[in-house]
């Protein structure tokens, strides 16, 4: 039986470049597959996945109306696997249908994105895939003082925030930093200063 498949990290974590490698290896041996990319995410364009160095390829784009379910059923060759970008800003029903997929269809799914918002709020979509994924998997990276980053600190013109919308993309002046609770916790309280490239300049 195939399974759904998350893989969560923070921003940085190598998520993306995980899923095009994963994909590109199931193409290589003649496999055909599914990529799907959430409408919101528009920061390379909408549909496009890529990755920070330069990797990319495009995506069909699911919105917040998509029927992912019906997507799959209608296409006249089914493919040998799902992949899904930035799965966190899906709604819970395209995930369960995702699950739905992997279990009826026996077509593996493998969903990447954040765990996590800057206030440590699960999104929706990953919620769900807590709920349903048969597997799940933590795409690693280290904080500056050598813990594994688990946070995705925003800073915003400088400073850290705790509070404000959920999404952000794209925002002018708005960047994310991943850090450990305990390093999070400083930079929350003042008691560590952001690095300079964070600073606001003007």
């Amino acid at each position: 039986m195939a399974k759904l498949v998350f893989k969560y990290g923070v921003m940085g974590s190598g998520k993306t470049l995980s899923l095009l490698k994963e994909a590109y290896n199931y193409e290589k041996v003649g496999k055909s597959v599914v990529t799907f990319a959430p409408e919101k995410d528009d920061r390379n364009g909408v549909g496009v996945i890529k990755t920070s160095s330069g990797w990319k390829r495009d995506a069909i784009v699911i919105g917040e109306n998509s029927s992912v379910k019906d997507y799959i059923i209608n296409l006249e060759t089914k493919p040998d696997a799902i992949f899904v970008d930035e799965a966190q800003f899906f709604k819970e029903e395209q995930i369960f249908d995702l699950a739905w997929i992997a279990n009826t269809m026996n077509i593996p799914v493998f969903c990447y994105g954040l765990l996590t918002d800057f206030r440590c709020e699960l999104f929706e979509g990953s919620k769900a895939l807590t709920k349903c994924a048969s597997q799940i998997i933590t795409e690693t990276t280290v904080c500056e003082c050598g813990s594994d980053a688990v946070v995705n600190m925003r800073v915003i013109d400088g400073t850290v925030v705790t509070e404000g919308d959920q999404l952000a993309i794209g925002n002018v002046g708005s960047m994310y930093y991943p850090v450990c609770h305990t390093c999070y916790k400083k930079y929350c309280s003042g008691e560590k200063k952001l690095p300079q490239r964070f600073m606001k300049t003007s």
